[in-house]
Parts: C-alpha cells; sequence; structure tokens
C-alpha cells in the first residue's frame, strides 16, 4: 500500500500530535528516515497509519473448525519434513491435528538450515492462510512456526494488526510501535465530523477516537464495536473526498470555456456518410452529451468510457469534427506513437473529406509537424485537428485550441493532463474544453463517486463486426498446449502476438528479448517481429507496418501493443506470465485479436510460481468478456488510482473505504445526498472545508 497527502497531520490537532517520530524510544536515523519514506513524521501520521489485515491468533484445536483464505493459528504435530522437487529447491513439511486431520506446508523459498531445524513427531505452533488444494486436502503456504514453549512469541490468543510495509523496518516492530501510539495518543485526534454532527449514527456511529483505538488495538474483529469502528473511518474519508470533489467541481464550473463550440451538426453529419457502419444508439447519445457540452459557456470535463472495440474514437473524431465547424482548434493525443498514427489514418480518411485539416506531432522536443491537410502549415493552425503524442506539450501554447481529447490518460503524468487541458497551454485565460477516453468501462461504485466532478458517457455495446475470442487459461506446467495452438495458428495462415511483461530478465520470468530469441530458434522458416518502447521510432513503424501488411505472421511484444493497435489478421495473443498484468490490460491485449472476418484466441501463461489467488484472478478473465464485470474485478483488486491526486495507479488515499464493497456504496450515496444540502460557503462548514483542501489539494 503506499502513502499519501491524506495523511499529512492537521492544522487542529493536539500540539502532541505533532511530536516527530525520532523522538520515541527505538527510533534511530534509519528508522526516521525509513518511516519518512512513507511520509511518517509525527504521532498523527502514525495514528493515520491504519491496519491492512489482522492475524487471528485465537488458538485453533482442529483444522476443520478454521475458516478458509484466513489467517489461522494452530497447534499440530509435525509428521515429515524434507525438501522436494527438481534438486531439492522446494520444502514440504506434513502436520496433523488431534483428529488426525493433515496439512501440508509448502516453501518455495527458504532457508535450509532453519526448516531442518524442526523435528519429527513434535508440536509446534502454525500460523499461516489456511486453503484447499485440487484434491481438497488442507494446506499453507510459507507459515510461521514457533516452539511450543514460544506461546508469548507467537502471541497466541491475541489480535494481531497487519500494518502497510514500510521497508527496512520489520513488521513485528513496526506492530508495537503504532499500537503504542494508539493506546498513547487515539484520544488526541480532533474529530470535527463528530461536532458538526453532520453524519447520522448509521453513517457515523463511533467518535473518531474511539475508532482508531478499535481498529489500531481489537479485543476482538468479529463483533459489533469494531464493526462500528470500521464504518465510521470509512464514512470519515468517504466524506472528505466527496467534500473534495464538490469543491473541485465548483471551482470548475466558476471558470469560463475558451470558446462556446456550437455549430449545426453539419461536419459530424458529413462524416457519418464516410462510415462503413451506422453509429450505436450509445455512440449517438454520447455525441449529442458532448455537443450540449461544449455549446456551454463553461469547460467541458467529460469521460469517455468504452468497451474493447465499442468504437471511441470514431466519437472523438466526431468532436473534433464540431470543434472544426465552429472554428477552432482541436488537439488530440495518444499515448504512444503507434496509436497516433492509427488515429492520424484515421482523421485522414474521415474529417480530410471534408476540407478538415489534419496535422500529426510526432518526436523530439520541437515536435516534428506532419502537415495532413490542405492550407495550414507549421504555426499557422487556427482551425483544423491536430494529433500527437506528448511532443504536443512541447509547444508553449496552441493559440486558438478549443478541445483537448486524451487518449488512456492513465499513460500520462498528471503533470502533462494538466499542462496540455489547462490554459497554460492555450493562449487564454480560460480553460478549453477536454474530452478524456477510457478503453475500460468505469465500474458503478467509482462512477457514482466521481459523478458530479466527472461527467461519464459510456459506450455500451461491442461493435457488431467483432467477432467472438475465446480465452484459455494455462499454468506453467501446460504451455505446451499453448505452443501446439500457437503451431498450428501460423500453419493455418493465421498472425498471432505473444506479449511479455518485461523487456529484459526479471523476476517476472518471461521477458521480450529472451522470447524473441527462442522463437527465431523454435520457428526458423518465418518472419518473426520484435517490438518494444524502447526501439527507435522508424523501427517500431516498419515493424508494425509489415505486421500489418502480414508480412510477419508472429510478433513479440511488450504492452505496446495493448491499445488501439487494429490488424484484422491477427486471431491469436498468447500472454506470457499472464498474472503480472491487471485484469482491465489483459482485457486490452485481448481486444487485439479477432478483429477480422475470424474469430480470435487469447491463451493466459501464469508463471510457475503464480499464486492460486493469482489463477482466480485470471479465471475471471477466462469467464467473462463483458468489460465492465472485468473492470469491477480489477478495482476490487488493484484500486482506480487518487483521483484527486498525483498518483496513477494502485489504492487511492483510503485506508480503509473500500470501492467495489456494497456497504461503502450505500454510505456513499448517504454522504453525496448530505454534502449536497451543506452550504460549503458558511462558516458552519470552513472548518470541514479546510479538512478537505488539506487533505486534498
Amino acid at each position: 500500500m503506499t502513502d499519501s497527502r491524506h495523511y499529512l497531520a492537521s492544522l487542529w490537532d493536539d500540539p502532541r500530535l505533532a511530536e516527530s517520530l525520532s523522538s520515541r524510544p527505538g527510533v534511530g536515523k534509519s528508522r526516521a528516515q525509513a518511516l519518512a519514506a512513507k511520509n511518517l513524521h509525527n504521532l498523527s501520521d502514525a495514528l493515520w497509519w491504519l491496519p491492512v489485515a489482522y492475524e487471528d491468533r485465537r488458538l485453533r484445536l482442529n483444522l476443520s473448525e478454521a475458516p478458509l483464505n484466513q489467517f489461522s493459528l494452530f497447534k499440530l504435530r509435525l509428521l515429515t519434513s524434507r525438501a522436494y522437487g527438481p534438486g531439492g529447491k522446494f520444502w514440504r513439511m506434513n502436520f496433523t491435528d488431534s483428529e488426525g486431520t493433515d496439512l501440508t506446508a509448502l516453501w518455495f523459498s527458504f532457508r535450509r538450515i532453519y526448516l531442518q531445524r524442526f523435528r519429527e513427531g513434535a508440536e509446534y505452533f502454525v500460523a499461516g492462510r489456511l486453503l484447499r488444494d485440487k484434491k481438497n486436502n488442507f494446506t499453507v503456504t510459507h507459515p510461521k512456526l514457533y516452539e511450543p514453549e514460544a506461546a508469548d512469541n507467537a502471541g497466541v490468543g491475541e489480535i494481531w494488526p497487519v500494518y502497510p510495509q514500510v521497508p527496512g523496518i520489520s513488521g513485528g516492530w513496526l506492530r508495537g510501535f503504532i499500537t503504542a501510539i494508539a493506546r498513547d495518543m487515539a484520544a488526541l485526534a480532533p474529530d470535527l465530523l463528530e461536532r458538526s454532527a453532520l453524519l447520522p449514527v448509521s453513517v457515523y456511529p463511533l467518535p473518531l477516537a474511539k475508532a482508531l483505538l478499535t481498529l489500531h488495538c481489537p479485543e476482538q474483529i468479529d463483533n459489533e464495536e469494531f464493526l462500528r469502528a470500521r464504518q465510521s473511518l470509512i464514512g470519515d474519508e468517504l466524506f472528505y473526498f466527496e467534500l473534495a470533489l464538490s469543491l473541485r467541481n465548483k471551482e470548475r464550473a466558476s471558470r469560463p470555456a475558451s470558446v462556446v463550440l456550437s455549430g449545426q451538426g453539419f461536419f459530424p453529419e458529413r462524416m457519418r456518410q464516410f462510415l462503413p457502419f451506422s453509429l450505436s444508439a450509445s455512440q449517438e447519445k454520447a455525441l449529442g452529451e458532448i455537443a450540449a457540452d461544449m455549446a456551454r459557456p463553461y469547460p467541458m470535463f467529460r469521460l469517455l468510457s468504452a468497451d474493447v472495440g465499442a468504437g471511441k474514437t470514431v466519437v472523438a473524431l466526431a468532436a473534433a469534427a464540431m470543434a472544426a465547424e465552429a472554428g477552432s482548434l482541436a488537439l488530440f493525443m495518444s499515448p504512444t506513437e503507434i496509436l497516433a498514427r492509427q488515429h492520424y489514418a484515421s482523421a485522414l480518411n474521415l474529417l480530410q473529406p471534408l476540407g478538415i485539416n489534419i496535422g500529426l506531432v510526432l518526436g523530439g522536443q520541437k515536435g516534428n509537424m506532419i502537415n495532413g491537410g490542405s492550407g495550414a502549415k507549421g504555426d499557422d493552425w487556427q482551425q483544423g485537428l491536430i494529433v500527437g503524442t506528448s511532443a504536443l506539450l512541447w509547444r508553449e501554447k496552441w493559440e486558438n485550441a478549443g478541445l483537448v481529447i486524451i487518449d488512456e490518460q492513465h499513460r500520462f503524468g498528471v503533470e502533462q493532463r494538466l499542462r496540455l487541458g489547462g490554459s497554460a497551454a492555450c493562449d487564454r485565460s480560460c480553460d478549453p474544453h477536454v474530452l478524456i477516453l477510457s478503453a475500460t468501462p468505469i465500474p458503478r461504485t467509482l462512477h457514482q463517486a466521481l459523478s458530479g466532478f466527472l461527467d461519464i458517457s459510456g459506450l455500451s455495446h461491442h461493435s457488431p463486426q467483432r467477432q467472438p475470442i475465446n480465452t484459455v487459461l494455462l499454468r506453467q506446467e501446460e504451455r505446451a498446449q499453448a505452443f501446439t495452438a500457437l503451431k498450428q495458428c501460423l500453419r493455418e495462415g493465421g498472425q498471432a502476438y505473444v506479449v511479455c511483461p518485461a523487456l529484459h530478465p526479471t523476476e517476472k520470468g518471461w521477458d521480450v528479448l529472451t522470447t524473441h530469441q527462442r522463437f527465431l530458434k523454435a520457428f526458423p522458416d518465418i518472419e518473426i517481429g520484435l517490438l518494444h518502447g524502447q526501439m527507435k521510432s522508424a523501427d517500431q513503424v516498419k515493424t508494425l507496418e509489415c505486421f500489418q501488411a502480414g508480412q510477419t505472421p508472429l510478433l513479440i511484444s511488450t504492452t505496446v501493443v495493448e491499445v488501439g493497435l487494429d490488424v484484422p489478421g491477427a486471431v491469436f495473443m498468447l500472454i506470457l506470465s499472464a498474472e503480472y498484468f491487471g485484469l482491465s490490460q489483459l482485457h486490452q491485449l485481448r481486444g487485439r485479436v479477432g478483429r477480422g472476418d475470424k474469430p480470435g484466441q487469447c491463451w493466459l501463461l501464469a508463471g510457475e510460481k503464480a499464486s492460486d489467488t493469482a489463477l482466480e484472478r485470471l479465471a475471471v478473465l477466462r469467464d467473462h468478456l463483458d468489460g465492465l464485470v472485468i473492470a469491477e474485478a480489477d478495482l476490487n483488486l488493484r484500486g482506480p488510482g487518487e483521483t484527486l491526486g498525483y498518483r496513477q495507479s494502485g489504492l487511492p488515499a483510503f485506508r480503509i473505504a473500500n470501492w467495489s464493497e456494497p456497504r461503502d456504496a450505500r454510505l456513499l450515496a448517504a454522504i453525496k445526498e448530505i454534502i449536497a444540502q451543506l452550504d460549503l460557503c458558511g462558516p458552519a462548514a470552513a472548518p470541514l472545508v479546510n479538512e478537505a483542501k488539506r487533505r486534498y489539494g
């Protein structure tokens, strides 16, 4: 879990909470530096460093009584203990409980001299997450073992909080350090929400001080008191997050738009004539929403969320046509040169026949302009569409830029997006309209959280031209099946991708450079392309042109092919070490095949160290083609990024709220209603507004 500005010391903290952590016993220079690296500077920071899990160390006598996939502590007798596998690279212990039920403990990384000290026939405390294997037998991976006389060290009968890891500091020391601070300082925590009496007991059932102490030092984790404590802190987090969104939205609505882009819709209507298909109902609806936004006197800030193949690029180009009709310039920024060139080609096909100037900006700090339109040259652009990569940012101002389209915004830094989408990029004191494209549908709870701050249009239907895709999930030891299927595809004249998670050899297993060499030896009679982001631009373009033309049957690549690439002849994708990719990313990669007249195949090959949990996660992709289902699963597992902050991925500032939890969604709805009725400029709201600004900037 990562840190956040959410947990800076409050302006209303008791002065004692501002005391430096380095003043506490046991915190030397190295520990102070390690804590500071996680934004843990004072006692207030430590108080808000909430546990992410709990270890229930109340002794369980029998394996059959313990819940699966949860941490448990047992006293078991060791039956056997020995190395196994090729070269003895793994270690296995077999235990039994008082009822004769067996447990297999496995280690894939271990110190042999440590494990050899445990004697067969003796009893030990065994602590870990209990699972069942394929044969329905109990198993645990990398458990913690304690001697029978070490009950205190094992924490028998206790509930241990587990805190986010701080590199350089052991989990045991951190637990003792944080819980001691909680016992001393929780009562001093300022509770603005309790003073305001805004939130009902159903949302905020316990005072902040009591809630903090309960979560840091729980006596139980399955009683009503613990659940109420969690809910209070969830309510606290959701309230200030939504309040900050409201403040952002209010500020945005107060700024004038760079230009009111209203026309008769002549260009978009003519563009339809060049389409080989009719727009879907959701595409037409999104276009109507965009047109209405751009006709208003304040800047549009809309997200166009679409599943793979739903046609968001066509909608974006139609929006650019609206801007051109209104006499303005549209900028279309793509995350890769590959995708920028593809958007440029689409724009030439659909917009140039309308007389719209089309330009392309690629590479280098000066941003080399390729003029595809008629008339405008170099710096004379006042109207039309310019497609580009981040090279668009190297020009200080784009005069008359009324619309900015940002494709796959998560691939750009926040500062980049602000620079292009804000007035700094345009020769105006006001903001352009902004349309953000995302190839991942927005999960319902995140949609609810962002509504009112970010307008969202969703394209809900796949293109009717898209072919079905069959997804297969394999373990590493089953990889021969995938390679056999790949050979069959190539024999039948199909094209294939092989995607690797890394460029150079790493612990992730398959890397693109080594894999390319392996495939050259395995397939000596065919052309095999190599594509990755560190290749020269000209080499990338040449590789893709050969693949798109069908001259290269097989392409070994990194995730540079994730978005936008359209190769109708590609029908097979093999993703190696698939557990290292997010579900939504895998869904995007899968969308690169089946784009022609033949069905697609996507084979997910897990690495040799892939856990059962990782395989269960990948099974979501195997079993579902609906991008919304996949996005919701990915949100639950990975988090949506810090929406208001500067981080691009991972969990948001929340320590405890869960975006995909129905309970939290219900709380969110109640909190949004309360904030909507709050006078944000009134004196009663001032402390809460200041706190929201402090947390989120």
